[in-house]
């Protein structure tokens, strides 16, 4: 068996257990520095392109609204870092959607 066979073996184990790579090569007795060379030759990329994600940038129209801006009576904060100011006169029901449009970015 070629080298190449037994790390693409050792690399079928890895995807199945769910672990990260360096957990994985911890409990296989496997330098982390071996696993990172093997995985950029079968993948074609390195630990670092790993944690980069996609990212899909969509048309924004900005226009200005000839109305006074009013102060916000609350802002909400969501857990994605999106805050969002709420003045007097708002629809729930569309607030509500809203928010879940935000949560899901």
């Amino acid at each position: 068996m070629s080298k190449q066979d037994e790390m693409a073996g050792v690399f079928a184990r890895w995807r199945e257990s769910g672990q990260s790579l360096m957990a994985f090569g911890r409990r296989e007795g496997m330098p982390y520095s071996r696993l990172l060379y093997w995985r950029k030759k079968f993948e074609g990329r390195s630990e670092r392109s790993e944690k980069r994600r996609a990212v899909e940038l969509l048309p924004v129209t900005v226009t200005r609204d000839p109305k006074p801006a009013t102060a916000s009576l609350f802002e909400v904060r969501l857990e994605n870092g999106i805050a969002l100011g709420v003045s007097d006169g708002f629809e729930e029901a569309e607030l509500q959607r809203l928010v879940a449009t935000l949560r899901a970015c």
